[in-house]
């Protein structure tokens, strides 16, 4: 085997210094996110907690309303048929709880009902249609459920600081690990 060869070929080594440094990306990204949270809210943090079954019952409203403008603006073609507003709404999934490392991702799901809501009035507006306005609760709890069950969380200033503590620790922890394995697949001993 050449030099450009062994150049190529990637050792078990390098494949886990690899996926640490992946996995210190994303530990940095969810850090990120927690602190820019925080910061965004100021000195005084209050995170409305959101109930599950409300915000579903808010989207299956919201998509009816818009299939029934829908209709009416595929009737009329006064939209290209490229602008289809049904299909804005994102897919639980994406969103949802399953995301564990983002505490605050159902505030993007709020937003994005906010958006859903100002396109529905906007778009009402033209067709001169009447839509009562949905009212969003300033209390609502956030309920993940696992199994049959339902645990409430809530979530405050000091759950995020909790967390953001254990991933900055988490951090320093992958450093280390990366230190250690450059050691080990560069075969330098350093401690002699």
């Amino acid at each position: 085997m050449n030099k450009d060869e062994k150049s190529k070929i990637v050792s078990d080594s390098e494949l886990s210094l690899i996926s640490a440094i992946s996995g210190l990306d994303n530990k940095l990204e969810e850090l990120d996110h927690n602190l820019a949270m925080m910061t965004k809210s100021g000195k005084e943090f209050s995170m409305p907690n959101i109930n599950e079954n409300e915000m579903n019952k808010k989207i299956l409203d919201l998509e009816e309303k818009l299939t029934v403008l829908d209709q009416k603006i595929s009737e009329k073609n006064l939209i290209p048929k490229n602008d289809k507003y049904i299909n804005t709404i994102p897919s639980k999934s994406r969103i949802g709880p399953i995301r564990k490392g983002y505490a605050l991702a159902e505030n993007l799901r709020l937003k994005r009902i906010d958006t859903l809501e100002k396109q529905l009035i906007n778009l009402s507006k033209k067709f001169d249609e009447k839509l009562s306005a949905s009212k969003i609760s300033d209390e609502v709890k956030v309920i993940s459920r696992e199994d049959d069950y339902s645990i409430e969380v809530l979530i405050t200033k000091d759950f995020i600081y909790e967390r953001s503590r254990g991933i900055f620790f988490a951090f320093l922890f992958s450093i280390a690990i990366i230190f250690l394995l450059i050691i080990v697949s560069t075969e330098t001993n350093i401690f002699i």
